[in-house]
C-alpha cells in the first residue's frame, strides 16, 4: 500500500501539471506531450523507483527501461514547455541516476533531461539566475538519488555477504558437530562391538572344548563374523561423518554382489533366514552402492525382528532396490525387539540427500522396503 501511494503521489501531480501546461500548446506538441506523459506514468507505476538495486541490475530490460523513462520525461517537459511542467524532467534525471551503469554513463544519460530543464527555464524567464537555480536543483537531485542508490547497493551487498558468512559458520558448526558425533559413535560402537566379538569368539572356543554340536559352533563363528562386519561398517560410517570416506563401495571396497552373497550366507547360517535374490546387484550404479548395502541390511534386520520366519526376497534393478518380507503382514511373528524408530527415518534422509526416495509398508506380497534411485 505504501508503494502504491508513493507512485500515486508522483503520478497525480504529473498528470495535473501536463493538463495545466497544455493550454496554449500547438496540437502536434500536445500529442507528443500527452503520449510522453502516458509513458512516464506507466513507468512510475511499473515501479522503477520502488525496485531494489538487485532487480535493476539483474533485469534484462532495466537499461532500456531507464532510457525510455529518461526520454519520456525529457519529451514531456519540452513538449508542454510551461511553468507547470518545468519539474518533470527531474524524473528523467532521477531515472538516469538509477540506471544500472557506472557514474560517468549515468551522468551522460542525465544530460538530455538537464538540458530540457535549462531550455524550459530560459524559455520562461530568460534570466540566467533562474537557469542556474534550476540547473543546481537538477544536479542536487542527481547526486541525492545516485547516493541513495549507492548506499542501497552497498547495504544489499553487505546483507548478501552476511548471509554467506552465516552460511559458512553454520556449515563449519555442522562439520564440528559431525566430528564430535563421529568420535562418540566410534567410542560406543567400537567398544561395544569389539567386546561382543571377543565374547562370541570366547563362547565358540568354549563350545569346541566342551564338544558341543558342530551346528552351534558354526552359528557362533557366524555371529562373530557378523559382529566383525558390523564393526567395519560402523567405522565406514564414522569416516563418512568425518568427511574422509573415499571409498564409494564402503565395507572395505567390497562389491555389492560379493557383499550381498556373503551377508546372505552368514545370516542364513546364523538364523536360518531364507533369502532369495532376483536381478543383478551389478546393475546398481556405483554412487548408490553404499546406500544399497544399508537398505538391504535394514530390510533384513527388520524382517528378522518383525517378520520372524518369513522368507525374504531382494530385488535388484537399475533404478530400484526392493527388500520384500513375503507373506501376510498381519500374520508375521514379531519377536518384540525394541526399535528406536530412527533406522528407517535416518536411512530415508540419506537416500533423499542422494536424490532418491525410500518407501516402506505393507503390499500385496508382504511388507516391502523400496529405494528408488536416480540415474
Amino acid at each position: 500500500m505504501d508503494t502504491f501511494v508513493l507512485r500515486g503521489v508522483v503520478s497525480v501531480p504529473l498528470v495535473v501539471s501536463a493538463a495545466l501546461g497544455a493550454g496554449s500548446v500547438p496540437g502536434w506538441r500536445l500529442a507528443i506531450g500527452w503520449a510522453a506523459t502516458a509513458v512516464l506514468v506507466g513507468a512510475v507505476f511499473r515501479g522503477m523507483f520502488a525496485a531494489s538495486a538487485t532487480d535493476r541490475i539483474l533485469g534484462q530490460d532495466s537499461m532500456v527501461f531507464s532510457a525510455v523513462t529518461i526520454a519520456a520525461a525529457t519529451a514531456t517537459g519540452l513538449a508542454f514547455g510551461g511553468a507547470a511542467t518545468v519539474w518533470v524532467p527531474l524524473l528523467g534525471v532521477a531515472a538516469a541516476a538509477l540506471a544500472p551503469v557506472g557514474i560517468w554513463i549515468t551522468a551522460l544519460l542525465a544530460v538530455p533531461p538537464v538540458a530540457a530543464i535549462v531550455v524550459q527555464s530560459w524559455w520562461l524567464d530568460r534570466e540566467m539566475w533562474t537557469v542556474v537555480i534550476d540547473l543546481a536543483i537538477a544536479l542536487l537531485v542527481f547526486g541525492w538519488v545516485h547516493l541513495r542508490r549507492y548506499r542501497r547497493e552497498a547495504d544489499e551487498l553487505a546483507a548478501a555477504q552476511r548471509q554467506i558468512i552465516e552460511g559458512e559458520r553454520a556449515r563449519a558448526a555442522a562439520a564440528e558437530d559431525r566430528q564430535v558425533l563421529a568420535a562418540q559413535l566410534h567410542d560406543v560402537l567400537a567398544h561395544t562391538l569389539s567386546g561382543l566379538i571377543i565374547t562370541v569368539q570366547g563362547a565358540a572356543l568354549a563350545a569346541r572344548r566342551e564338544g558341543v554340536s558342530p551346528e552351534l559352533t558354526e552359528k557362533l563363528d557366524t555371529a562373530a563374523a557378523l559382529a566383525r562386519d558390523g564393526l567395519a561398517e560402523a567405522r565406514d560410517a564414522v569416516r563418512s561423518l568425518r568427511g574422509d570416506d573415499d571409498s564409494p563401495l564402503g565395507s572395505g571396497g567390497e562389491s555389492l554382489s560379493d557383499w550381498t552373497a556373503s551377508t546372505i550366507e552368514r545370516l542364513h547360517t546364523a538364523t536360518g533366514l531364507e533369502i532369495t535374490v532376483t536381478g543383478s546387484a551389478a546393475d546398481v550404479d556405483t554412487p548408490w552402492v553404499a546406500l544399497a548395502k544399508s537398505v538391504v541390511m535394514e530390510g533384513l534386520t527388520n524382517s528378522l525382528r518383525h517378520a520372524a520366519g518369513a522368507p525374504v526376497r531382494i530385488e535388484f534393478g537399475a533404478t530400484t532396490l526392493r527388500v520384500l518380507s513375503v507373506g501376510a503382514p498381519d500374520e508375521f511373528s514379531d519377536r518384540d525387539h525394541p526399535s528406536g524408530a530412527y533406522g528407517l527415518a535416518g536411512l530415508a534422509e540419506r537416500v533423499a540427500l542422494a536424490g532418491g526416495t525410500l518407501t516402506h509398508g505393507p503390499c500385496e506380497e508382504g511388507f516391502e522396503l523400496t529405494m528408488r534411485m536416480t540415474s
